[in-house]
């Protein structure tokens, strides 16, 4: 299901709240339906995150406790982005 329908589902959000890919460690995105208030978040809201290995296995210990829903998760395009975009070098 694509995540605009997903997000036309009653009780999902309609809009998605996040930040944008900055660190080149950056491995993962995920978009999460948020289930309790968490991290800032309130419940009922989807929030997209692009994090590193270490913020993906919190973000899916959450999701095992029950405090969120891991809807979407992407990693191996974003590996390529990262070995192969410019705006990450060092140069």
């Amino acid at each position: 299901m694509s995540i605009k329908k997903q997000l036309q589902e009653p009780g999902r959000g309609k809009h998605i709240t996040g930040h944008s890919m900055t660190a080149p460690d950056t491995r993962h995105m995920v978009i999460l339906n948020i289930i309790k208030d968490h991290a800032g978040h309130t419940a009922g809201g989807c929030v997209r995150q692009f994090l590193t290995d270490e913020g993906y296995n919190e973000v899916m210990q959450t999701d095992g406790r029950g405090d969120v829903k891991i809807i979407r998760h992407l990693r191996e395009a974003l590996q390529r982005i990262a070995e192969n975009n410019a705006f990450f070098s060092s140069s």
